[in-house]
């Protein structure tokens, strides 16, 4: 992703990571299109979240990575040598940057396949001349109804486990690391790795979460993600990006709001028989554990302002 434009932009700056699946690039759900956030903490709160309310069946979800490095435990804002700051996005597409320590160089890259599967690769870098053990684990959060849910770990053939998010309304979610397993002495909430960090080495591990109505679909899902190189897939992506309006203005916030308004704009298409803007893709609450969404008409003058973005498209 080095064609997309490096930013470096501060949480204090404007942005907008909310990640939905890119209609030009794969397929669109118009009735289950799920959106997810990236969302950066500061102090107390996780550095670095990835979160849903699938449409409205969930209070919230929320996927966190968590470190083991040197005996210690990382995943708040304040443990981190350097903030997260966000590096380069495109629809469907963020990536972002930290330090974990000093010596260790941090990326994680966001990326929404589909309207039902997102997914991440952490890529570390060891910027010292000592190896490095470093643990990651993808702790997940599901809270319904204002309680927290029990997910649950899923033993696979040939080994490690997928973790299961449980019932949320109609969907069965499930969660997949590259060889992932949980720890000898972890709980049910989380899947992890360990990593032999090389002096001055470099290490990338993907997770990719599905939510689809039968938990057997779920779960081939996530081993499909899993088993597909992704660079052929990036490389679509920044191609597609650099269709997009590229403003400068000398102003870097004024820059971002406009590269963002078009991100957004961009994965607020959905394939109909014309590519055209939708102005609501809503959930409908519904009784039990379904759940509807509700799709608007057009706004003339919405689509009148996409006119250009469809063109270059």
């Amino acid at each position: 992703m080095s064609d997309l434009r490096a930013w470096q932009l501060e949480l204090s700056q404007p942005c907008a990571l909310q990640i939905a699946a890119d209609a030009r690039l794969s397929t669109i759900d118009g009735a289950d299109d799920q959106i997810w956030e990236v969302v950066p903490g500061q102090a107390d709160r996780a550095a670095l979240a990835l979160q849903t309310r699938y449409g409205g069946r969930a209070g919230l979800v929320s996927l966190v990575p968590m470190w083991q490095i040197a005996g210690q435990v990382i995943y708040q804002a304040r443990q981190y040598a350097s903030p997260v700051v966000v590096g380069r996005f495109a629809p469907a597409f963020v990536q972002l940057q930290a330090h974990i320590t000093p010596d260790i160089a941090f990326t994680a890259e966001f990326w929404a396949m589909d309207s039902h599967a997102v997914g991440g690769r952490f890529r570390l870098r060891n910027l010292s001349a000592t190896p490095q053990q470093v643990r990651i684990d993808m702790l997940a959060f599901v809270g319904m109804e204002g309680q927290e849910q029990s997910t649950k770990l899923i033993p696979m053939v040939g080994g490690g486990h997928a973790l299961a998010l449980g019932a949320v309304g109609d969907l069965y979610p499930m969660v997949m690391l590259d060889n992932g397993a949980a720890a000898a002495d972890g709980g049910s909430h989380k899947i992890g790795v360990d990593i032999a960090l090389e002096a001055e080495g470099r290490f990338s591990v993907r997770f990719v979460c599905a939510g689809l109505s039968d938990p057997r679909d779920a779960l081939s899902a996530t081993q499909h993600w899993l088993s597909e190189d992704w660079s052929k897939y990036f490389a679509k992506l920044a191609d597609t990006a650099r269709t997009l309006p590229q403003i400068e203005t000398g102003d870097i916030e004024r820059d971002a709001t406009i590269a963002f308004g078009c991100m957004q704009l961009a994965q607020a298409f959905i394939k109909v028989p014309v590519d055209a803007p939708i102005s609501v893709l809503a959930p409908l609450r519904a009784a039990g554990n379904s759940a509807r969404t509700q799709v608007s008409g057009q706004v003339a003058y919405a689509t009148a302002l996409a006119a250009a973005a469809v063109d270059a498209a």
